[in-house]
């Protein structure tokens, strides 16, 4: 009796601690949702369309040649200086290289056994005297020293750097006496007469900027449109610019005082701020910074969001956005509990 009394003591008392289990134990059903964080919206604004939006540019020769030897050497003479006018074809240097003035020598003399010995290959094999082998062995060594000396010849024209191109001299690398060595520069050439205008565009100003479009330029107090011709493909990592270049056409050279040169300083103003559009500014506290990554957070249709950026100029307590942003978003100040997805309000 007592057996069975224990028992069913034990039996209640599990089913007891059975049922307070389900009753601790919230159902998924009835689980609720975390309410919206209440986070810091911040507004994003725009800079002043003025004239600090104007981008400093230059003027440069669209033909451009940097002039190196193909065989190593010395300088005997650079037949030039900085600012020289030069016609195509004209020697800007020569190289002192004595061992391809030999090479040729010994090139020219290899031919003429070669010559001398195919002529009395040819009259022995008409007489029988000589096989068909031997007059294809001569034909063979004759058309081997041909080759030789127009190496030769090749290496020996190589001693003297000429103009591609008629143009001014804008650089003389090199001086007589100087090693010479392929692919370092003797004297760089620019034409004159092909201008354009190159100038380096934050991202966040190069939307627009296609091939086609005008570029608007202030060079010698005169507005210019030229077509832009050349948008680099990615902005550079270092200064998050693109390089943008503009052809100078003979009727928007007419509208100058004076032709320019190159290297000459010029303006240009990014398109969007000729529409009365200027940067993207935002808060610097909005910005987090983790190493080279910039990122900051954006109400997304009430939900946290993380959004990478670029900064450009930094100004008191704002920063421009070079990249990222359109201008349109709100910000939301950085706080611990901002996550991926997180409701807000």
């Amino acid at each position: 009796m007592n057996t069975i009394l224990k028992t069913s003591l034990a039996l209640t008392a599990l089913a007891t601690l059975a049922g307070c289990g389900e009753c601790e134990t919230p159902r998924a059903g009835n689980a609720r949702k975390p309410a919206p964080i209440a986070a810091v919206a911040i507004k994003l604004t725009r800079a002043d369309s003025s004239a600090a939006d104007a981008l400093p540019a230059s003027v440069r020769s669209a033909r451009t040649a940097a002039l190196a030897p193909r065989i190593p050497g010395t300088y005997d003479e650079i037949a030039v200086r900085e600012g020289d006018t030069v016609k195509q074809g004209d020697t800007l240097a020569r190289l002192h290289a004595p061992e391809w003035a030999s090479r040729r020598a010994a090139a020219a003399a290899a031919l003429d056994l070669a010559r001398a010995e195919h002529t009395r290959t040819v009259r022995l094999n008409l007489t029988g005297a000589a096989t068909p082998a031997e007059l294809d062995a001569a034909n063979s060594r004759l058309r081997a020293a041909e080759a030789a000396l127009t190496e030769a010849d090749t290496h020996l024209a190589d001693t003297r750097l000429t103009a591609p191109f008629a143009g001014v001299v804008s650089r003389k690398h090199a001086e007589a006496g100087d090693a010479a060595l392929p692919g370092m520069p003797a004297v760089t050439l620019e034409d004159p007469r092909s201008l354009e205008i190159e100038v380096a565009l934050p991202e966040s100003q190069s939307a627009w900027a296609k091939p086609g479009a005008p570029l608007s330029v202030e060079l010698r107090g005169v507005t210019l449109r030229p077509a832009i011709t050349e948008v680099t493909p990615a902005a550079d990592p270092a200064s998050r610019t693109r390089t943008v270049r503009a052809r100078l056409t003979p009727e928007e050279l007419a509208k100058l005082p004076a032709t320019p040169a190159p290297g000459e300083f010029a303006r240009v103003t990014p398109e969007a701020a000729t529409r009365g559009e200027g940067a993207v500014i935002a808060p610097a506290e909005a910005v987090m910074r983790r190493g080279q990554v910039e990122s900051v957070w954006v109400n997304a249709d009430g939900k946290a969001s993380l959004r990478l950026v670029r900064t450009g100029r930094t100004a008191g307590t704002s920063v421009e956005i070079l990249s990222g942003l359109s201008g349109s978003e709100t910000l939301l100040k950085p706080a611990p509990e901002l996550t991926e997805g997180a409701a807000v309000r």
